[in-house]
């Protein structure tokens, strides 16, 4: 299978599907004939390989979505529960129809909406019958173009992202959304992933001197302008009070041995992200890791 240098970036079922396969059995088809062989040639072009979870009423994820390095794709329906088909164990979820339509019910009126080819008539039609449009769209077939088209919008803005980058930021930006069984990393959210925000800060560690210290904030991404909050706690990260002002940089004088954390909080455009906590000890007097 060769791949183009774009394509090659993002997979979602792009793959050949033999003549046999008709446009209504493509996914069955791919899963029959999808081999790990295959999985491995779009891993090694460095895609991002999206598969929807497969719909089972047992919620059992299936294969290809269990193959290496996939984004494995759960649904979610209209009331923000685990659609009655959707597989346990997805890297995460989209929003779908709340019920599955297996053989016999392709025709049953849906809870979304989409294009279709155009002029495709029979039970598909959409709203007020246009045949440009259907209404039986559902299934995590329907949840699984909505990751990569996301994936897709992200990618247009950073080119250079490598898989490992890409698949981390879906994850990291996913709404939480109870349960990891059910819902993964949790809900797409396609804001946050465009928007990502990020926080870091920076400084002393260690401080055996009495005097003045500055810590530093960065801050990537967001939307508009970024604001501020340091924060401390000074029992293990269980309650954090806030100090400072709204500046990315804060500075506190040491004169006394103690241990404390400090993290930072940033907001832009409504998104919220907060650092990793520096874990810093003064002893003054004291030895430093490196040794006195």
């Amino acid at each position: 299978m060769t791949l183009d240098p774009v394509a090659s970036k993002l997979a979602t079922l792009g793959l050949d599907y033999p003549a046999s396969c008709l446009p209504d059995l493509v996914e069955q088809c791919t899963r029959e004939q999808l081999s790990p062989v295959s999985f491995l040639e779009l891993v090694l072009t460095g895609a991002l390989v999206v598969f929807s979870g497969g719909n089972d009423t047992a919620h059992v994820l299936h294969y290809p979505a269990t193959g290496p390095n996939v984004v494995a794709v759960g649904a979610i329906g209209r009331t923000g529960t685990q659609a009655d088909y959707s597989p346990n164990n997805p890297t995460m979820v989209a929003p779908s129809a709340q019920h599955a339509q297996f053989p016999g019910e392709e025709c049953i009126i849906g809870d979304v909406v989409t294009t279709d080819l155009a002029g495709h008539t029979l039970c598909h039609n959409g709203p007020n019958g246009d045949p440009n449009y259907m209404s039986t769209f559902g299934g995590t077939s329907t949840a699984a173009p909505q990751v990569s088209g996301v994936a897709a919008l992200v990618l247009s803005l950073h080119p250079s992202m490598t898989e490992a980058q890409l698949r981390s930021r879906l994850i990291a930006s996913a709404d939480p959304w109870g349960s990891a069984t059910q819902f993964g990393a949790g809900k797409l959210n396609a804001y946050r992933a465009v928007a990502f925000l990020q926080a870091t800060a920076s400084g002393p560690t260690f401080i055996d001197t009495p005097g003045s210290y500055t810590w530093t904030a960065t801050a990537s991404g967001g939307n508009g302008p970024i604001t501020y909050q340091w924060q401390e706690s000074f029992n293990s990260g269980s309650t954090w009070f806030p100090v400072g002002t709204n500046a990315n940089t804060y500075s506190e004088n040491e004169n006394s041995s103690a241990t404390f954390e400090l993290r930072v909080m940033v907001t832009s455009g409504g998104l919220v992200a907060t650092s990793s906590p520096l874990f810093i000890t003064v002893q003054i007097g004291g030895c430093g890791p490196a040794g006195c």
